[in-house]
């Protein structure tokens, strides 16, 4: 008898890609806070570390996202835009809502924050399930 963790496979959809899809986003802002302290750490300026961090984060995110939680088989550059496009439109979301939150409807900083952490985790997952890795 095998004991561990099972993961459903890539090919299945619903709560078993969005687990995988969280695993992944644990790892890929692990990666990005990594390279963001070591670079920073060694003497690069934290303009220059924050977004090579958050570039190598990405990367990772794509990488995994596209073996682990979509089961894709294979990468282009097609497919690779699409990712960045949709964490870009989530970015863009994500700091208008943020804005309205706190500037419109005097929440706390900290507060609206969350909130808007959880919206575009569900906008990445969307976006990167039915727009970036769609066919798999």
């Amino acid at each position: 008898m095998r004991f561990g963790v099972r993961f459903p496979t890539a090919s299945s959809s619903g709560l078993g890609q969005l687990l995988r899809f969280l695993v992944v986003g644990c790892v890929a802002t692990a990666v990005n806070v990594t390279i963001y302290y070591l670079l920073y750490r060694t003497g690069v300026i934290y303009s220059v570390a924050m977004p090579a961090g958050f570039v190598s984060g990405s990367v990772v995110g794509y990488v995994l996202n596209s073996f682990f939680t979509f089961g894709a088989a294979r990468r282009t550059v097609g497919s690779a835009a699409g990712y960045v496009a949709v964490n870009l439109f989530s970015l863009a979301v994500g700091e208008t809502v943020l804005l309205l939150l706190v500037e419109r409807v005097g929440l706390a900083i900290l507060y609206g924050s969350i909130l808007v952490i959880f919206l575009t985790t569900a906008l990445n997952f969307a976006g990167a399930k039915y727009v970036v890795f769609r066919r798999c």
